[in-house]
């Protein structure tokens, strides 16, 4: 890209975080501004974050019963302290309302996101765009005013959806809906823990997924909807109903791209049925295999010999 073009892109930027900035504050009734408060340190929180889906955010949430408005120098940044080294950051326009126990939703590109970002009908009209960063399958995200740290979110994989429980704020959970510019929905964890469970993984190569039964009777999946999702959550494997799994043995399920989905470096796995997570497991690089040891034990191993169908190794023997 040339110069020129360059300086035209900051320009186009530039022009459309300030409309953005004002059609935002025009989205705030009268009323809200007239009853807003200047924010301090203890009101404001970010509350949710996604690095993918249908599109990436933040989401600041406004503590108070009252409406705030941010004064200059509230600023997110991602990775840790860059934003006080001098690089690229999202500054919050002077002036944002964020309204009474509600949520300021925030959309920070790059450059080579940028035609993406700014066409998907998806992102609603009320968030803040604005180029600085991308958010990344490993990261950390932090706010501050001025240069105090106010609050931090960090993952180490893919979040569909990461955030603050809506009954207990002071805990962070992966396990959430992705609800932008609402209240945080937790997934239904399942009550009773049939015994079935993931016991191993290949993200690489013949990607495939072993389900354990850890009963030593035989199980039959004819008595629920089970499915496999990855963190995109848009593709699923349908375990069928007539699959039986003999006791303290093994179904073994291959990810075929394009078919379901492709397990990635950075991904999650969810094991459902009816709707609600049996289990999960999370990594942050690709697996030749990733299993429990021993075989439906609570341990994970990385980097396992691939014993697909069989019981799992610890080591190459």
């Amino acid at each position: 890209m040339s110069n020129r073009s360059i300086s035209i892109f900051f320009v186009i930027i530039i022009s459309l975080s300030f409309f953005l900035a004002c059609s935002t504050e025009s989205l705030i009734s009268e009323e809200q501004v007239q009853k807003s408060r200047f924010a301090q340190d203890h009101m404001v929180v970010i509350n949710e974050i996604a690095s993918t889906g249908k599109f990436e955010f933040i989401e600041l949430a406004n503590l108070m019963d009252y409406p705030i408005k941010l004064r200059e120098g509230w600023t997110l940044d991602d990775n840790g302290a860059h934003y006080l080294e001098g690089s690229q950051a999202f500054f919050i326009p002077e002036g944002t309302i964020i309204p009474a126990k509600g949520y300021l939703l925030i959309c920070p590109f790059v450059e080579e996101d940028a035609t993406e970002v700014l066409n998907n009908p998806l992102i609603p009209e009320s968030a803040l765009l604005d180029f600085s960063f991308t958010i990344n399958n490993v990261d950390t995200i932090n706010l501050y005013r001025g240069i105090q740290l106010i609050d931090s979110i960090s993952w180490d994989s893919d979040v569909n959806s990461i955030g603050r429980k809506e009954e207990q704020p002071s805990q962070i959970t992966k396990l959430l809906k992705p609800t932008p510019g609402f209240s945080n929905i937790c997934e239904l964890m399942i009550d009773i823990e049939p015994p079935i469970v993931i016991n191993e993984i290949c993200s690489f190569g013949l990607e495939y997924i072993e389900i354990y039964n850890t009963s030593d009777e035989d199980y039959q999946f004819n008595d629920a909807n089970w499915k496999l999702e990855d963190i995109q959550k848009n593709k699923s494997i349908t375990i069928l109903a007539e699959a039986v799994v003999a006791g303290k043995g093994f179904l073994v399920l291959y990810s075929i791209k394009g078919e379901n989905f492709s397990l990635g470096s950075n991904d999650t796995l969810y094991l459902l049925r009816d709707g609600e997570i049996v289990d999960y497991l999370s990594w942050n690089r690709h697996v030749n295999s990733i299993g429990r040891f021993p075989d439906g034990g609570e341990s994970w191993v990385y980097d396992m010999p691939k014993t697909i169908g069989s019981e799992n190794q610890e080591t190459l023997e």
